[in-house]
């Protein structure tokens, strides 16, 4: 799964909760390994980035 591909679900199920635990196991990678390339991938931490875009999406439905 590309970065993009992540970001894509990540965003598409904000409303959900998003456990990093599912989206590794889907990958067929430990959680560690895969937080540690998601972090690359996203420029964050995973638990960071859908708090983000959480807020980055009221600020829009806000204007």
């Amino acid at each position: 799964m590309k970065s993009e591909t992540q970001t894509e679900y990540i965003n598409e199920h904000l409303n959900q909760d998003i456990k990093l635990a599912d989206l590794a196991q889907l990958l067929g990678m430990s959680q560690f390994h895969f937080r540690h390339l998601l972090k690359q991938w996203i420029g964050t931490s995973p638990y960071k980035y859908p708090i983000a875009q959480r807020v980055k999406r009221e600020k829009q439905l806000l204007k």
